[in-house]
């Protein structure tokens, strides 16, 4: 005989299961709502770590790609992103920006925390060496290209991702997303995250001494007071990466993509080239003899100090370096029209063959700056103070709009 109390009650309990989902995310409902259906409302799930949820959302357009968390569907209490993007949603913030592709996305309301992990498929699980090698260099080509995306598909899964934190470990391949993995201040000097997703991982503290990132997803990863020193992080996807007060003294950071991401700290010695860098905010900087050949820094904003930098033949355009000091630093090649040189002091920095069109230096101190052959049309030097320790060719920095 059927037991209908029975049905009745399993058919309560089921609901009550699904409530406490519901409640466990913080609120009744989530939509999500973007380029990708016209700003319609789209239902997103909640799971059991309390997190709204919708996967496989793709953004097709070739620029203008987001969207935006609308709790109730009418838009009266939305989350985007108004700073620079963070992971961190905002109440009526602006509309968060993806590059096209296919994502899986996950909101914490009670947190505000928020990831867009794009969804690659993985054709191989193996590469030989000739393979991984052609692999980077199409990498490189798609960063220089500003086409970057997670980087986790490339590499095989070799590490074990249960071992307990230690210095050498190898979690490569390991996935690590929106997570705190291990204690804060935890010394993992030589440990292999190579191809690790850590999109929104936070490591405040962490040693990671002579470690290798490469082909690393470090999207919005969050990391406060770390040390990076001699680490390698070459072929990175670290966009909106935040990096507060970190030692990146050393590091192999090339090939690279850290656009928007927040760099403060130490990287003297650091290697910068064919990384980009496009509207970065690098405070309090320590630059000494970094090497950033071909990287491109556009829109990005530096504040700090120089000394014996290399960005021959960097896209620098738009560069806002006011108030710097730039010291024996080489520019050579470089594009930096329309950037914005007030206030610095440039001392022995030279500019050969540099695109300084429309850039402003105005009221700048420049000591024995060179000008070779460089490109000043529009450039603005007015009440800038120019010396030559020999005294020799005013010429070399116009003290006069041109």
């Amino acid at each position: 005989m059927l037991n209908v109390k029975r049905v009745i009650s399993v058919v309560s309990l089921s609901f009550l299961s699904f409530g406490s989902f519901a409640s466990d995310c913080g609120t009744s409902s989530m939509t999500l709502r973007g380029s990708f259906n016209g700003f319609n409302t789209l239902k997103m799930q909640c799971n059991e770590s309390g997190e709204w949820y919708a996967d496989n959302i793709e953004f097709s357009m070739a620029t203008g790609n987001r969207f935006k968390f609308d709790v109730l569907g009418d838009w009266s209490q939305n989350y985007g992103d108004s700073t620079v993007p963070d992971g961190i949603a905002d109440l009526s913030g602006k509309d968060i920006s993806v590059n096209p592709g296919t994502y899986n996305i996950k909101f914490n309301v009670k947190t505000k925390r928020y990831s867009s992990s794009a969804v690659i498929p993985v054709e191989k699980q193996h590469y030989t060496a000739v393979e991984m090698n052609v692999i980077l260099m199409q990498l490189g080509d798609r960063l220089a290209k500003q086409e970057a995306s997670p980087l986790i598909s490339t590499f095989a899964k070799t590490g074990d991702c249960t071992l307990l934190p230690a210095p050498g470990v190898n979690y490569a391949g390991c996935d690590f997303t929106q997570k705190n993995p291990f204690p804060i201040g935890t010394m993992l000097g030589g440990v292999d995250l190579s191809g690790a997703n850590l999109n929104g991982a936070n490591f405040t503290g962490f040693y990671f001494g002579s470690a290798k990132f490469d082909g690393a997803s470090m999207i919005g990863m969050q990391c406060e007071g770390c040390y990076f020193g001699g680490a390698s992080l070459v072929n990175v996807d670290a966009r909106h990466a935040y990096f507060k007060r970190v030692m990146l003294g050393g590091a192999n950071m090339t090939y690279s993509n850290f656009k928007g991401a927040t760099i403060s700290g130490h990287l003297v010695r650091a290697k910068l080239s064919s990384s980009i860098f496009v509207g970065a905010t690098m405070l309090n900087v320590d630059m000494n003899v970094v090497e950033a050949i071909g990287s491109d820094f556009s829109g990005a904003t530096m504040s700090g100090g120089v000394i014996g930098g290399n960005f021959s033949y960097a896209k620098l355009p738009m560069l806002n370096l006011k108030q710097l000091a730039l010291y024996d630093a080489v520019f050579d090649y470089a594009d930096m029209s329309f950037s914005n040189f007030t206030g610095s002091s440039l001392i022995g920095n030279s500019f050969k063959a540099t695109n300084l069109m429309g850039a402003n230096f105005e009221n700048a101190k420049l000591e024995n700056v060179v000008f070779e052959s460089a490109l000043i049309k529009g450039a603005n030097f007015k009440g800038a103070n120019c010396y030559f320790y020999d005294n020799a060719d005013f010429n070399r920095c116009p003290n006069i709009t041109q």
